[in-house]
């Protein structure tokens, strides 16, 4: 008895341990995955810096990367060969003017395929492909563009709040001053009632735009922190800038400025790509009354000897579509209206760069 409790106290202390330690693998891991606290003060430099830290917007912008590259790869490996084994267990029972001392037709075999020619089918399937793929690429670096100006933007609602608090709280003190000084003078009948009431309400009214201030200090942190991949570490002091040399630039031509845009834009150059990739679509489905062309290989082995059961078969098979019911021509119409689409949506957003200039 004694030795069966020393094991099985033995058993409960290493049970124990690896209870301690798994959580402490487990905090360790916690800690690892929480970012580090915001520096104080925070900078604009450390701000900016965050720009690749995970965001919802930029996860979904990568997973669509992500599915697009897989996408090229399924068509790329679609024109790749093929091979698999198939096996197949069979019993008959044979008429009876047939002699046949098996009941059994079994095979096994291994097959290879290749598509040796599609008239330019499967070319222009990856010329969509990759133009998707670069176009989902592009529309990620303006999600991490549009990241950074809104980190800026966020930082600097922070500096605008705290700044109209500063000047409303000294307004308001100087107010007040001046009401103290007229409340003294009028207890001594040097000004009017009337003038003590409108420095009163100068004072209630900056007393007002300094607490609807304040109240926007808490919110504008709130949404930087947020943004900096920090939800509810607000930070406490936020510098102000003191070199922003490119806003001391100098700056083109406005038709310069449009034209460096309209080449540039990140979202141009996406929808530019998208248009190809539409393009190449239309010629998928019109080559889809095209023949195909397939060479394919066999090797089987059988437990019966028949006629047509060859255990070596070579072939070149041409497959050539004859009636579709109008599917091609639909497919067609409606990849040509897809291209139309983005054509349009391409020529608006040009405008749209334009006018923001």
């Amino acid at each position: 008895m004694r030795a069966g409790r020393s094991g099985v106290s033995a058993g409960l202390a290493g049970a124990g341990m690896l209870v301690v330690l798994t959580g402490a693998v487990a905090a360790g891991a916690g800690r690892a995955d929480t970012p580090a606290p915001l520096p104080e003060p925070l900078t604009l430099d450390f701000a900016l810096a965050q720009v690749d830290v995970p965001s919802p917007r930029l996860q979904m912008s990568q997973a669509e990367v992500d599915a697009a590259l897989a996408s090229l790869e399924v068509e790329d490996s679609s024109d790749n060969i093929r091979s698999w084994v198939e096996a197949r267990l069979r019993y008959f029972e044979p008429p009876s003017f047939v002699q046949f001392d098996e009941n059994f037709d079994n095979r096994l075999g291994i097959f290879v395929s290749k598509k040796l020619y599609d008239f330019g089918r499967h070319d222009s399937k990856l010329t969509a492909a990759r133009k998707s793929v670069e176009g989902q690429r592009l529309l990620h670096q303006d999600a991490r563009q549009a990241r950074r100006i809104e980190i800026m933007q966020s930082y600097f609602d922070v500096v605008l709040a705290d700044l109209q608090f500063y000047r409303y709280n000294e307004e308001m003190a100087v107010a007040y001053v001046e009401l103290d000084r007229l409340r003294e003078r009028n207890s001594l009948e040097q000004v009017s009632d009337i003038e003590v009431l409108r420095q009163d309400s100068e004072y209630q009214r900056l007393r007002r735009l300094r607490i609807q201030s304040q109240n926007l200090q808490r919110p504008t942190r709130a949404r930087l922190a947020y943004v900096l991949g920090r939800p509810g570490q607000l930070p406490d002091t936020v510098a102000r800038p003191t070199e922003l040399p490119h806003l001391r630039r100098p700056l083109p031509e406005v038709e310069e400025l449009q034209q460096q845009a309209v080449q540039n834009n990140r979202r141009l150059q996406a929808l530019r790509a998208q248009v190809v990739a539409a393009e190449a679509r239309v010629e998928v489905a019109q080559a889809g009354s095209l023949p195909t062309l397939w060479g394919n290989a066999e090797a089987s082995a059988y437990s019966l000897e028949r006629a047509g059961y060859d255990p070596l078969r070579i072939e070149l098979v041409v497959e050539i579509p004859l009636i579709d019911g109008g599917r091609t021509d639909a497919d067609v119409a409606e990849q040509r209206a897809e291209v139309y689409r983005l054509r349009a949506e391409l020529a608006d957003a040009t405008e749209q760069v334009r006018q923001q200039v």
